[in-house]
């Protein structure tokens, strides 16, 4: 039997936010639960990561956002050049830790704030609780105080499953722009459309489904796509640009583009879209050249940034 380094014994309390490890001890971390009582015990997700002391999570400038289950977004910020606007993307799927689109955005010249969604398998759309959805708006709020921006110079994106956020989100800031590609609006679609329509497509869904309903009925499942229309029918986009890479044989949520433009056609908002042959997960390499092409019409017409 291999020696054991250290034993670090760990109460609940201990566990409200993240502990760190002393040392840099090599070897393999052996994590036991031990549990007395009556009852249910429920274990999440465990995550071992870096820690840059006072200095970010992850790595410099990477913060943890949880609420009081928990429950955790992520979020990256960079100051770029300090000038409008503060570019807010929202990550889609993905089973790593980290953060996405870094050189992208950075690329941008523009501040800007990364989210990721640890949870599940690659992510649960950036809903969550009452606390923990004003934690990610307090954020962006924070950010934009930070800069001396308000929501003029605001941009939210995100692809696939982080358009979802960057449209529910948008609904609350009423920002400058909302640009996507690949629109997810309808989750509890995705769920329904796995059962006989498009099976195997994104499998996930239907833990998502359950994850924030409690169930996996057609209740929950209209339930969970009123979560989004229901936020977003009652925002002001009079002053908003959307830009919409949407995929012409989407697969995941077949309506989204079609009721999103259906609706925004009668907010006055202004409306950019180009669609692209294929169903949600084929050709991304141009879906995101529209994205991206989207972002420079706005940055060059809007702030004057056309040589960046």
């Amino acid at each position: 039997m291999s020696e054991i380094i250290e034993e670090i014994i760990l109460n609940e309390p201990d566990l409200e936010k993240a502990f760190v490890i002393p040392g840099e001890s090599k070897g393999y971390l052996a994590i036991s639960i031990l549990a007395r009582g009556q009852g249910i015990l429920q274990l999440g997700s465990l995550h071992r990561r870096w820690t840059r002391k006072q200095f970010g999570k992850f790595f410099l400038g990477g913060n943890i956002l949880h609420d009081s289950k928990r429950e955790e977004i992520n979020y990256f910020f960079h100051p770029g050049d300090f000038k409008p606007p503060l570019n807010v993307y929202f990550a889609g799927y993905r089973s790593a830790e980290g953060f996405e689109g870094y050189y992208m955005m950075k690329n941008l010249g523009c501040p800007f704030i990364l989210f990721s969604d640890p949870r599940l398998e690659g992510g649960a759309f950036y809903l969550g609780s009452d606390e923990l959805e004003n934690k990610v708006k307090e954020t962006i709020l924070h950010y934009l105080d930070y800069l001396g921006f308000d929501k003029k110079d605001l941009i939210l994106s995100g692809l696939s499953m982080g358009t979802f956020p960057s449209l529910y989100y948008g609904a609350s800031f009423e920002p400058h722009a909302i640009i996507v590609g690949k629109p997810l609006a309808n989750i509890g679609t995705i769920a329904s459309r796995g059962r006989l329509e498009a099976p195997g497509v994104f499998n996930t869904a239907f833990d998502i489904l359950h994850h924030q309903t409690g169930g996996v009925s057609s209740r929950h499942m209209l339930e969970l796509d009123q979560r989004f229309w229901n936020v977003f029918k009652q925002a002001d986009f009079s002053n908003t640009t959307f830009g919409l890479s949407y995929m012409k044989d989407e697969d995941m949520d077949s309506r989204a583009y079609e009721q999103l433009v259906d609706h925004l056609c009668n907010t006055g908002a202004k409306i950019l879209s180009k669609g692209t042959a294929g169903r949600h997960n084929d050709d991304t390499d141009t879906n995101v050249a529209w994205f991206l092409h989207f972002y420079h019409m706005v940055l060059e017409a809007d702030f004057g940034r056309g040589d960046e």
